[in-house]
Order: C-alpha cells, then structure tokens, then sequence
C-alpha cells in the first residue's frame, strides 16, 4: 500500500512549527512505516472543520442537493473511494 500523491515534489520542504525542516520524503517515509506496522485495511481519512460554506470546494460532492443524507461514516467510506 503506498500513500497518494499530493502533487508536492519530493524536494519541497514541511514547516512542522519548529526550527528544523523536514523533507516531504520523510513523511512519506514515515507514513509508509505506519501503514506496514499498523496493517490498515484502507487509508486513513482526514477531515476538515470548516467555518464557512464558500470553503466547501466547487467539486465536491454534495450528497443534500441530490437528496441524500448520509451518515458520517458513509461519508468517510465515500471519501475512501
């Protein structure tokens, strides 16, 4: 299982909120040794809080406008896709 690409090159640089700067291959790196020892079944999601609706992204998906309602971990299995 590898991680998904962000379209970040490996050459570009993280602020972790220190003085030290760590390549993204470390994170990457990492990531990798997470997912070999934790034996995931699927990747993890991450989500973001948002505090206004125009941060909502034009192409996502809206399940309320097709008249759907989905439960949080509906959602979440979605975003695994």
């Amino acid at each position: 299982m590898g991680i998904p690409e962000q379209g970040i090159a490996e050459s570009d640089s993280i602020n972790t909120g220190g003085e030290d700067m760590a390549e993204l291959s470390d994170y990457r790196k990492a990531g990798q040794e997470l997912l070999s020892q934790l034996r995931l079944a699927t990747f993890p999601v991450a989500l973001k809080y948002i505090q206004d609706i125009s941060e909502i992204p034009a192409k996502a998906i809206k399940p309320s406008q097709s008249g759907q309602k989905w439960s949080l971990c509906q959602a979440i299995t979605y975003a695994r896709r």
